[in-house]
């Protein structure tokens, strides 16, 4: 208790001598070995490598990070193999993440994402599109890509991947602006003192839009319109860390708001827009009990916040079909949660023991249509989803290093939801070390993801109707891991393939709606990452992927992904040329609703090619200047829609460039 007084004493106090800048690391400077031993703590919650880390993993640091130019995390995942975002009809600042090709709905609800260990998957969708869609890295330190399951450590949603995101703030301002009337604003501070440190950060984006023509769904699938629009939005994020001793306590605060453009697939009013609020408080307790023996426990409280407003729609089942009509949505939903885990050593092992413990709760989820012609409420009512579930996880591991070359790990972790039971999910892996260059890794895991409220509860919807018998999806995935350590770089090679039952899969039903199956799939594909440096200067990564077999023969991920970078950097100038490739996507869609609702069209989106670029120069050890230019060939292309009438799909951001200044004080 001392020490968390000395905590709160810390933060009402500002009692700090200011650090000074750290300086961030020259990739180019660093040997084959330090790239190789880059600190990896996700895949087992212990410090691992490249090498010896049991899963297939990506990683890129703050300096990797600021040499692309990447400021969204939506941008970021497409340079890692296997994973892939696009922009969908949720909103015009809504992108969604998939990896290995598995994705339903717009959420990422396979994905889990973690923002310094904290969970940002909601509890009404199940994933981040909404409420958290939008992730900013100015202040990242690193982010580590699982990719592959990790529900033995994580449970529920980490069944395709893990993004976890660290992050440390340093002493700095930036300034950008671009065109489409984008202006970017964020701050860090970073102090300490005898009592402790103290992290700061405020940021602040905005995107005025730009003009776009957009398809908008008519009563007669013969005769669709469309309207000139725009997609501007807004973005603010607070972000404070502290410390003292054993504690630290974490707050974070983030607003958007979009107008125009989608929401939730339709078109708003002229007045209509969307904002969503997302809060967490949470306070971190890590002591070291002995020189073998360490805890680490978590309390924390989230708040979340949907507001749609005046978003125009037309969807059976109305008793009389109008195009004029307006829509409300508001949900919020709050988390109650703890984490305890302790982490032992000996010898050449080590192992962990945790339990988790979390209240989700939706307090409230409506929805209201309004006739605009005579202002009449045709429905008002809760939408289903309110209420709580309990849920409780009891997870342990242990690794063994049989001998200088072999390590062995075993996990396991058992979840209890109140609303539908439990499930296991073990894990095992082990990672042989051939001389110098090689290592060979075998891993085999199980996942699952639990059912979110908007799948099994959700009533009173024009658009979507739930599946209270929906059962938890789970996957069972062999992967077979080759890493090669090169002259001066390295080769990680992975193979896998992933076995889903009770896969959940999107169905129309017969009136029109959305709704939720379950089924089964099977996934197999082949992931490559390779860092090359050339030289002093010079440096290349790339990142290819692709699924022999992806599944089902209808879904919206491209098969092929290439992410590609070619970076130079000489006495403070730093240039990278950017490539992103995804081949086609195939867009299940609903082109004759109401006359043969029993029939599934399709749409099929050609690959696209996304060219980028980044400059900077770092003048002296305080300023440094940048351009950053997005899709510098201005290709249009399309993305699927979220909503099953609109087979035109949702047009990608065009040309964008920005000008920036950094300041390290």
């Amino acid at each position: 208790m001392i020490r968390c007084h000395k905590l709160l004493a810390l933060l009402i106090s500002g009692l700090f001598t200011a650090g000074a800048s750290a300086a961030e690391p020259d990739y180019f400077s660093l040997e084959l070995e330090d790239l190789l031993q880059q600190r990896i703590t996700s895949s087992t919650l212990t410090s691992e490598n490249i090498k010896t880390v049991p899963s297939s993993i990506t990683v890129y640091t703050r300096a990797d990070i600021r040499r692309l130019g990447m400021r969204y995390l939506s941008d970021l995942v497409n340079f890692v193999p296997g994973f892939q975002s696009v922009r969908n009809d949720d909103s015009s600042a809504s992108y969604t993440m998939s990896s290995r090709g598995r994705r339903v709905g717009q959420g990422a609800r396979e994905l889990l994402i973690l923002w310094d260990g904290q969970r940002l998957n909601d509890e009404v969708s199940g994933g981040t599109g909404l409420k958290d869609g939008l992730i900013v890295l100015d202040n990242v330190e690193r982010i580590e890509f699982i990719r592959g399951p990790a529900s033995a450590l994580y449970g529920s949603s980490a069944m395709t991947g893990v993004i976890n995101i660290i992050t440390r703030s340093e002493p700095e301002l930036y300034l950008g602006l671009g065109n489409h009337g984008q202006r970017d604003f964020s701050g860090q501070w970073r102090g300490q003192n005898e009592q402790g440190w103290l992290e700061v950060q405020w940021l602040e984006s905005q995107w005025q839009g730009e003009s776009l023509r957009l398809f908008e769904p008519a009563p007669n699938p013969a005769t669709p319109t469309s309207i000139d629009s725009s997609d501007p939005w807004e973005y603010r994020q607070l972000y404070l860390r502290a410390g003292s001793g054993d504690f630290s306590l974490s707050l974070r605060s983030s607003q958007r708001r979009t107008e125009q453009f989608y929401v939730a697939g339709y078109l708003p009013a002229n007045d209509g827009y969307l904002e969503t609020e997302s809060r967490f408080v949470g306070l971190a307790w890590q002591p070291r009990l002995s020189e073998s023996l360490q805890l680490q426990g978590r309390l924390y409280h989230i708040d979340r916040d949907f507001y749609a407003h005046n978003i125009a729609t037309s969807v059976a089942p109305l008793p009389v079909f109008t195009p004029q009509l307006l829509s409300d949505g508001h949900s919020d939903d709050r988390e109650l949660g703890t984490q305890w885990v302790l982490l032992g050593e000996r010898d050449r092992s080590n192992w962990l023991m945790g339990l988790e413990w979390r209240q989700p709760e939706v307090d409230r989820a409506r929805s209201r249509l309004v006739r605009v012609s005579d202002g009449s409420v045709l429905r008002d009512a809760e939408n289903g989803m309110e209420g709580e579930r309990t849920i409780s996880g009891y997870f342990a591991q242990y690794q063994n290093a049989l001998s200088e070359d072999l390590a062995l790990t075993l996990g396991a972790r058992y979840d209890h939801y109140s609303d539908l039971g439990g499930h296991t999910s073990p894990r095992l892996a082990v990672v042989q070390q051939v001389g110098d260059d090689n290592s060979f890794k075998l891993l085999y895991s199980e996942a699952f993801r639990a059912p979110s409220p908007s799948e099994t509860r959700l009533l009173a919807s024009v658009a979507a109707v739930a599946n209270p018998n929906l059962e938890p999806e789970t996957a069972k995935t062999t992967e077979l891991v080759w890493v090669h350590s090169l002259n001066s770089g390295y080769l990680n090679t992975t193979i896998f393939d992933m076995r889903l039952q009770d896969a959940v899969v999107e169905i129309v039903t017969q009136d029109g709606r959305l709704s939720w199956a379950n089924s089964s799939q099977t996934i197999t594909g082949v992931e490559l990452e390779w860092q090359q440096p050339w030289g002093e200067h010079w440096h290349s990564r790339l990142a290819l992927s692709h699924l022999i077999h992806p599944g089902s023969k209808i879904h919206t991920e491209s098969n092929s992904l290439l992410g590609a970078s070619l970076s130079y950097e000489y006495k403070g100038f730093s240039a990278a040329l950017l490539l992103n490739v995804q081949s086609e996507k195939i867009d299940p869609n609903e082109q004759d609703y109401p006359a043969n609702i029993a029939t599934t069209e399709t749409t099929r989106f050609g690959g696209r090619s996304i060219w980028g670029a980044h400059l900077s120069y770092r003048m002296h050890s305080t300023l440094e200047w940048s351009l950053h230019a997005d899709n510098i060939l201005a290709k249009d292309y399309m993305n699927p829609a979220g909503r099953s009438e609109n087979y035109y799909g949702v047009p990608g951001v065009g040309r964008s460039v920005t000008a920036g200044v950094r300041w390290f004080y």
